[in-house]
């Protein structure tokens, strides 16, 4: 009977886990000498794949039309967060398209997509738009929103692809950059290294994990998880103890 209570808790702690790392999804990160310095990502670059040259890159991975409210080619996610203390109050948290969009059409991950596809990024303030797709970036940089007064940034853009694109995974690049004004023009944090967003649009789950495989990833629990994951066993052994 023990048993079956420990290892029943056990399981409530790893789904609640699970759930709260699916409930929401962020590109966590602070600045540490003037260097961004990523946390908390789910899924980091490794080894061979697609992205074999961008070992320790993280990867987040994002469904179009997921969140309720959202149409089935827009999302909000990933939101942005940036710790308590990172910038001084007042300071601007931007990103920048690097990278030129890539298409995983079920099988390959290809440089080309199926029908020159777009992705567009909306910054904070609704009016500029970044937009990439498999051969130009148009507005490279764009403003995520500005540093709180405890020094950090949450803030959810709105990211948007061709209402009639293929279905597939497509792959974004960005780094993150800092500034002093809301022209962007006075850079006080350089860019960080690059990280991937991978969209899933209209392509069947187990299809857009083979895509996500393929990068050549390795899947790293959030620190989070694991915290909360130990914290759980430890109560469920003290209360076994507590009853021995």
């Amino acid at each position: 009977m023990i048993k079956k209570i420990v290892f029943g808790g056990l399981f409530a702690v790893l789904a609640s886990t699970a759930s709260a790392q699916h409930a929401h999804s962020d590109v966590d990160a602070y600045i540490e000498n003037s260097q961004f310095l990523f946390e908390g990502a789910s899924i980091l670059v490794n080894g061979s794949g697609y992205l074999s040259t961008n070992i320790g890159s993280a990867l987040y991975e994002v469904e179009f039309g997921a969140e309720f409210g959202d149409a089935a080619n827009e999302t909000e996610d990933p939101g942005f967060a940036i710790d308590d203390g990172s910038f001084n109050a007042g300071d601007y948290l931007a990103f920048e398209a690097v990278n030129t969009l890539s298409y995983w059409d079920g099988s390959n991950w290809s440089a080309s997509t199926v029908g020159s596809e777009s992705l567009f990024i909306t910054d904070v303030s609704g009016t500029a738009t970044t937009t990439v797709s498999d051969n130009t970036i148009t507005n490279a940089i764009g403003l995520i929103d500005q540093a709180d007064a405890e020094g950090g940034v949450h803030a959810h853009l709105d990211f948007e692809i061709d209402l009639a694109a293929s279905p597939g995974a497509y792959l974004l690049e960005l780094v993150l950059l800092g500034f002093s004004d809301s022209a962007l023009t006075n850079e006080i944090v350089p860019a960080s290294d690059s990280f991937y967003i991978a969209f899933n649009y209209g392509m069947d789950d187990a299809l857009f994990e083979t895509g996500i495989d393929a990068l050549g990833v390795s899947e790293v629990p959030l620190p989070g998880a694991w915290l909360f994951l130990t914290s759980g066993i430890g109560m469920l052994l003290l209360g076994r103890r507590a009853k021995a």
